[in-house]
C-alpha cells in the first residue's frame, strides 16, 4: 500500500487504522518512526496493548508467558547529538529491512519515505521490498508528502494506493505513472477530493473509488 497526501491530511492515522486490521499471529506489523515526538503514533501505541515500541532492531525477544505482540513500534531515542542519532537510526532501519525481507510473514509501515530515501540512503532496500518482497511474504505500506522525490516503486508496485488532494503540480503529474487507470481522471477527481478523502486504488484491477472518513 501506498499513502499519499500533504501534511494533516490524515495519512498516518489511516495508515494505522488498515494496519492494526491486517496483522495476526501469523502476521507481524512493524512501524518506522523518525521523530522525536509523533503524537499519532504514541495514541496509537496506548489504544493496541498488543503493540510494543522498542527501540532497536530486532525487538526484545518475548518473555515467557507474556502473549504474542502482533507489532513493533521501530522508535529509536532521539538525544542531544542529532549527527549521532541520524547515524544510529540509519544502521537500524536499514537491517530492520535488510532482515525483515529475508524473514517473511510481516508488514513494514514506512511513514515518511523521502526521509529513508534521501537522508538516511535507503532507496535500494525500499526497492528491494517493493519489487520482491511479495514472493517473500514481506510487504512495505509507504507514505509521503512528496510524491515527486519517492522511487517509482512507490507507485507501479503498490497494490492499493490511497490518493489525498494535492494541488502541487509535479505531484500531479506523478499520478499520470500509476499503472491501469485514465490519469487525467486520476487528477481531476483528486483535485476535488474534500479533506480526509482519498482516491482509492486497486492498481492490478483498474478500479478506484472516493473513500472518506
Amino acid at each position: 500500500m501506498s499513502f499519499i497526501g500533504p501534511t494533516g491530511s490524515g495519512k498516518t492515522r489511516l495508515a494505522l487504522q488498515l494496519l492494526a486490521r491486517s496483522v495476526s499471529d501469523d502476521l507481524t506489523g512493524y512501524i518506522t518512526v523518525m521523530k522525536a515526538k509523533d503524537k499519532t503514533v504514541g495514541e496509537f501505541l496506548a489504544q493496541h496493548d498488543r503493540w510494543k515500541r522498542t527501540l532497536t532492531f530486532p525487538p526484545p525477544p518475548r518473555a515467557p508467558g507474556m502473549p504474542k505482540v502482533n507489532g513493533w513500534v521501530v522508535w529509536p531515542h532521539h538525544t542531544n547529538d542529532p549527527a549521532a542519532d541520524e547515524i544510529r537510526h540509519e544502521r537500524v532501519f536499514k537491517e530492520m529491512h535488510k532482515r525483515l525481507y529475508v524473514k517473511g510473514d510481516n508488514i513494514i509501515f514506512d511513514d515518511e519515505v523521502v526521509s529513508l530515501v534521501r537522508e538516511m540512503d535507503m532507496k535500494r532496500d525500499l526497492t528491494r521490498i517493493w519489487t520482491k518482497g511479495r514472493s517473500l511474504g514481506s510487504g512495505l505500506w509507504g507514505a509521503t508528502q512528496r510524491p515527486a522525490m519517492v522511487p517509482l516503486e512507490m507507485y507501479d508496485q503498490a497494490q492499493h494506493l490511497f490518493l489525498a488532494n494535492i494541488k502541487d503540480k509535479r505531484s500531479q503529474d506523478r499520478f499520470g505513472e500509476i499503472a491501469g487507470v485514465d490519469p487525467d481522471l486520476v487528477v481531476d477527481v483528486v483535485r476535488r477530493l474534500p479533506k480526509f478523502h482519498w482516491l482509492y486504488i486497486r492498481q492490478e484491477a483498474g478500479q478506484m473509488c472516493v473513500v472518506g472518513p
